[in-house]
């Protein structure tokens, strides 16, 4: 089946630790196409909210500087995404595989930190620092090879960090760690959990990561975050089962205080177990 599918992901999160995350994506096959787009709130005292966006409008400019426009209920909204810092190319790169073959999908960081300033009917209503990124599939989902992934990014005060980890059904496994405003990158950094607490080690450093709350538990299709039966329908159908951890998390420096935020998930393809 031809299949194709691209993703521009933003997520923000305010100095109170409310985080918001916005979908931007369009799939096609079969000489069917499925527009997609959506926005989740997380605040820090209240529901969490999931939003079907209408009319959506979106401009992301080669500096990285994204715009995007659309109404949830009876509200416009309006995302202004300025870059403060630059991406990186894509990854895996043309000389990594999955199954024996080229790599069927890319991920690039569009921007690692970013301003977000979120207006709804014309008054503020989201504002602090976030992250963009653009993913493409050639394949479904559930036909990727990919066992479990689990990706995050981690603001500092002087700068931002930016991991992805893939296990593979084959045994193998993929991960890339990129530090900014330098640029360092790091192949093989390692993810290692001890109880509730995951360090990240990659480029030199070491992050510890203490969970601040679950921002979602469950199947990705699920009715929370996916109003729409046709959407929950073709989520199931092009992904199969999939199941997703999203955490916000404190950073905890060696003396155990705890700074910035770091917002990361781990997603499970297949049924879990």
């Amino acid at each position: 089946m031809s299949f194709r599918l691209e993703k521009t992901y933003v997520d923000v999160v305010t100095d109170d630790g409310s985080v918001a995350v916005f979908y931007l994506s369009r799939a096609a096959g079969r000489g069917l196409r499925w527009p997609y787009h959506a926005m989740e709130w997380y605040p820090a005292d209240g529901p969490v909210q999931a939003h079907h966006a209408r009319d959506a409008q979106s401009e992301l400019l080669p500096d990285g500087h994204l715009r995007y426009r659309f109404k949830v209920g009876g509200s416009a909204v309006t995302v202004d995404a300025e870059p403060l810092e630059s991406g990186l190319p894509r990854w895996p790169d043309s000389r990594s595989t999955i199954s024996g073959r080229i790599a069927p999908f890319e991920w690039s960081v569009v921007s690692p930190r970013t301003r977000v300033r979120c207006l709804k009917d014309g008054a503020p209503w989201i504002d602090g620092h976030g992250y963009i990124d653009h993913v493409r599939l050639y394949r479904t989902p559930r036909r990727l090879g990919i066992r479990t992934m689990r990706w995050g990014r981690i603001h500092l005060a002087a700068g931002t960090v930016v991991f992805n980890e893939l296990e593979l059904e084959d045994g193998r496994s993929l991960a890339t760690l990129t530090r900014w405003p330098d640029g360092v990158t790091d192949p093989a950094p390692k993810l290692h959990e001890d109880g509730t607490v995951l360090t990240i080690s990659g480029a030199g450093a070491d992050w510890k990561l203490m969970p601040d709350r679950v921002l979602h538990r469950g199947t990705i299709p699920d009715r929370r975050r996916f109003s729409r039966g046709v959407d929950r329908l073709v989520t199931r159908l092009v992904a199969g089962p999939m199941h997703e951890t999203r955490l916000l998390s404190r950073i905890v420096d060696p003396e155990g205080i705890a700074g910035g935020w770091a917002l990361h998930e781990t997603v499970h393809f297949g049924r879990e177990g």
